[in-house]
């Protein structure tokens, strides 16, 4: 299976259309129509079970979840944490080890929802999305330079390296 989206309509107000296709041949399995503001990718739950795109309706952001093997909406909620604006969301990745987690990072900080419970499970200070495979570590490069090692564990304290790149 291989997923295409695609926009349709004015650049403010507008539809995403995700169509879901067999690879093989090509035929088209479901398709998917969800109103969004800016262009923004889909993301499958390490699980492969769901489908999240963030969309746009009633005035806010709202975290859409499809069912990935038939394309049916499950639910669609808005992303609450502290500190949210309007449309200063960025991409939504999935959080690696974590089978119904997603991300949503903002400029300076990564906000992790549970897709399956709808509810905020908690925001990580300056993660811009890199993790190593186990999903322990991830990566922030401040604008001063150089490069950090965030610890992503939520049980053990966060621990900082700092690893300065000279040229």
């Amino acid at each position: 299976k291989f997923l295409t989206v695609s926009r349709l309509g004015g650049t403010n107000d507008g539809k995403d259309v995700l169509v879901v296709r067999d690879c093989p041949g090509g035929v088209a399995l479901y398709e998917v129509e969800v109103p969004v503001r800016t262009f923004r990718p889909a993301v499958l739950t390490n699980d492969g079970l769901m489908l999240v795109v963030m969309g746009h309706d009633k005035n806010r952001d709202y975290l859409y979840v499809f069912q990935s093997q038939t394309g049916v909406l499950v639910h669609k909620f808005p992303p609450r944490y502290q500190g949210a604006k309007k449309d200063q969301a960025g991409n939504l990745i999935a959080v690696p080890g974590k089978a119904t987690q997603i991300a949503i990072l903002d400029q300076d900080k990564g906000i992790v929802f549970d897709v399956r419970t709808k509810k905020h499970i908690r925001t990580i200070r300056r993660w811009t999305g890199q993790v190593t495979k186990d999903g322990r570590l991830g990566l922030h490069a401040p604008s001063r330079g150089g490069l950090e090692l965030v610890n992503q564990m939520p049980l053990l304290p966060l621990m900082r390296m700092i690893f300065m790149i000279f040229c």
